[in-house]
């Protein structure tokens, strides 16, 4: 930062940029404070360069609501996302991966504070969103169809969840290597969806499906292989990118979308 304030000064858009990645390699360490700090610096300096109306800005609000959120503040994490979505309502530049994963994470803002149907309505944004934008091979789109049917199960929807989760699964298994952790993550929740439905027979090959797979990745007696019918934690990823149902409960402070992964509850 220093370097950049020497080079192109105080408030110049590189030096933003730096304040906004040395933010969220203290948010990592958990330098709240100072992080927070630095990100509003980077904000202000965005603000006065380009205008509320610009990417940059909305990045910077996208960052800082990650903030919030990863300190438990739901309701000011919400606040912010919605400004960086209304950034972008009036930007001429709208990025869909940017928008939907704002979508995805505002969702998850809404569903800690048991907005459930807010939560869902923001899912189905972003999939709008994505549907018009995004490939149906991208993964953000994994990512909003499988949050999707979390909520759906969990108001006990299974069969407006059974639908998504299958689109999910398929995703992952043209998208992964065949040993990856995504696959066993999308086959035990689709078991957890048969399961409370009683229809054990169809549940049965899903549950031994991640549990093979956890296995090849954990060996037998590692904490993360449970017995079947039991509920396999498969994911390695960094915080960032684990959840249980939700692909994006812990939303990256980086600016960009996170590589997510999804546990099931």
């Amino acid at each position: 930062v220093t370097a950049r304030e020497r080079a192109f000064g105080k408030n110049d858009l590189q030096t933003a940029r730096s304040l906004s990645t040395l933010a969220t390699v203290l948010a990592y360490r958990g330098e709240w404070t100072e992080a927070e700090a630095l990100e509003q610096r980077s904000l202000a300096i965005r603000r006065a360069a380009v205008g509320e109306r610009d990417t940059l800005v909305a990045m910077s609000l996208r960052q800082l609501g990650a903030f919030a959120f990863w300190q438990g503040n739901a309701a000011e994490s919400e606040s912010l996302y919605r400004a960086a979505l209304a950034t972008y309502d009036v930007s001429t530049f709208r990025p869909a991966s940017r928008i939907a994963d704002l979508w995805l994470i505002l969702s998850e803002a809404l569903r800690v504070q048991e907005r459930y149907d807010e939560a869902r309505d923001a899912l189905k944004q972003g999939l709008a969103v994505a549907e018009s934008g995004l490939s149906r091979e991208d993964p953000l789109r994994a990512s909003l169809v499988t949050n999707l049917a979390g909520l759906y199960k969990d108001q006990a929807r299974y069969l407006d969840a059974e639908p998504l989760l299958s689109e999910a699964l398929a995703f992952q298994r043209a998208a992964q290597p065949p040993d990856n952790d995504l696959i066993a993550t999308a086959e035990l929740n689709l078991a957890e969806v048969y399961r409370p439905q009683g229809r054990m027979d169809e549940a049965a090959p899903h549950y031994e499906a991640a549990l093979g797979l956890a296995r090849r990745s954990f060996g037998n007696d590692n904490a993360n292989t449970l017995p079947v019918p039991g509920v396999l934690r498969t994911s390695t990823r960094p915080p960032c990118a684990s959840a249980k149902w939700r692909t994006s409960a812990r939303p990256s402070p980086a600016p960009v979308v996170c590589a997510v992964a999804s546990e099931v509850r």
